[in-house]
């Protein structure tokens, strides 16, 4: 039996419990990653070109949201498909961290409290639920 895999079935009725909780969760999250890879590392890279230190904000949230998201993800699979391998804990925990610290972010780019407050506190709910279901993977390292 492999490291933190678990022989037990997971029903349809959870798991699209579990990917309705995630895509509610990560929605905005997910928007603003794309917009940073779209227009932030482009606006970012052409700011560092011209001497403007300051655009690293520009990258660095988007690189480490795409990272957190990936994480995320794969804390998803685990949960849909025990058996799945995913990656080493020890790197999902800091992608999780990365992708934690990126949603600070999140209030600063939205104007309207109510929805920065769900974009961050809502995933990471959601990310903590997941480290607890699968907190044997995490401690079997």
């Amino acid at each position: 039996m492999e490291k933190g895999s678990t022989n037990v079935e997971v029903s349809s009725l959870y798991k699209a419990f579990l990917l309705l909780q995630f895509s509610l969760a990560f929605w905005l999250p997910f928007l603003w990653l794309c917009l940073g890879i779209v227009l932030g590392i482009p606006l970012g890279l052409w700011g560092l070109a011209s001497g403007e230190l300051s655009s690293v904000l520009l990258i660095l949230p988007t690189i480490a949201g795409g990272l957190g998201l990936w994480g995320a993800s794969q804390l998803l699979l685990k949960s849909l498909y025990p058996q799945m391998m995913i990656a080493d804990p020890s790197r999902l925990l800091v992608y999780i961290v990365l992708g934690s610290l990126s949603l600070i972010f999140i209030p600063i780019m939205v104007e309207n409290t109510l929805l920065a407050s769900l974009g961050v506190l809502l995933p990471c709910i959601v990310v903590l639920q997941l480290l607890y279901i699968h907190k044997s993977y995490f401690l079997s390292s």
